[in-house]
């Protein structure tokens, strides 16, 4: 499947999400800061295609190493994260390539509500101060926007995540050199066109890709 999505979209770089590590995250990975056998497979097979792979980390201490297989971005997905923030004994410098994921539902931040309590995040905390708490922690070399509630739909790109967008490009302090990406509900090259006018320098694309309405 890998090959043939990039042979339809020429695309060098794709998303993974391991849904088995995502909904049953496992100690023993936790433990030992590694990817999946499949995932590990699938890097193997594609050396030269960055892969952006979203595991459930629940903590930036256990971000899996990429020294073996550089092509593996490991992501921080917000919904997922249990620790905040940077461990005392880990510099940025120590950290692999990441990325952060900013996840949420129809408007609303996705994350455990007990440890952002600590920090002043509520239901009514504007995204944008949600994004600058996290970016201040994480060095991430891109960032993704997501309205889950949009992702396999045909709804078009959620007006919410276009605002965040616009807002982000409006600190470029904040995303320093990370790159911006977005998705959700994606029909047509008129919906990444509006990402794109939006902020984004890349979209997540899959529903519409296996549906033929792209390319």
């Amino acid at each position: 499947m890998a090959h043939a999505l990039q042979a339809t979209t020429g695309a060098d770089t794709l998303y993974v999400a391991d849904l088995d590590a995502i909904r049953q995250p496992s100690p023993h990975l936790a433990q030992t800061r590694t990817y999946s056998d499949a995932v590990r497979r699938l890097a193997h097979a594609l050396p030269q295609t960055t892969l952006l792979v979203d595991s459930g980390t629940t903590a930036i201490s256990n971000l899996p190493k990429s020294d073996a297989t550089p092509n593996l971005w490991p992501i921080l997905a917000s919904e997922s994260l249990r620790e905040y923030p940077l461990p005392a004994n880990r510099t940025a410098g120590a950290l692999p390539v990441c990325g952060l994921s900013l996840d949420f539902r129809q408007g609303q931040w996705l994350g455990c509500r007990e440890l952002w309590a600590r920090y002043g995040i509520t239901a009514s905390t504007p995204p944008l101060a949600i994004a600058r708490l996290l970016l201040q922690a994480v060095p991430a070399r891109f960032v993704i926007v997501l309205d889950i509630a949009t992702v396999g739909t045909t709804q078009g790109p959620s007006p919410f995540v276009l605002e965040l967008l616009r807002q982000l490009r409006s600190e470029p302090a904040l995303l320093g050199d990370a790159d911006l990406i977005a998705g959700g509900g994606i029909r047509n090259r008129d919906d990444i066109a509006r990402f794109a006018d939006a902020g984004a320098d890349a979209v997540l694309v899959a529903s519409a890709l296996h549906d033929r309405r792209l390319p």
